[in-house]
């Protein structure tokens, strides 16, 4: 089901930090472990805004550890995976 919500979700929204955001907004059982990935999106954003690509990529493998390390507690491992797979497309 997850994955088939993720589907609608891909098709109807461009794949965009803010939507990222609000995809981990809604995933985590945590809103502190949300706001801190959706905090490392922002810099990863600004980062790239300014074509800043070394600062962009510490940002996204920040998150991944986090989206990793939280795997089973604030994420499911489904979760975690689309995650995962979005900020590739980033």
């Amino acid at each position: 089901m997850l994955g088939s919500m993720l589907e609608e979700f891909v098709r109807s929204t461009a794949v965009s930090y803010d939507a990222v955001c609000a995809l981990a907004r809604d995933y985590s059982s945590d809103p502190q472990v949300a706001g801190s990935l959706c905090e490392m999106l922002a810099a990863a954003e600004a980062a790239d805004e300014r074509g800043d690509n070394d600062v962009k990529t510490r940002q996204l493998d920040a998150f991944a550890y986090l989206v990793t390390a939280q795997t089973g507690k604030a994420l499911t491992a489904e979760e975690a995976t689309e995650l995962l797979s979005l900020i590739r497309q980033l």
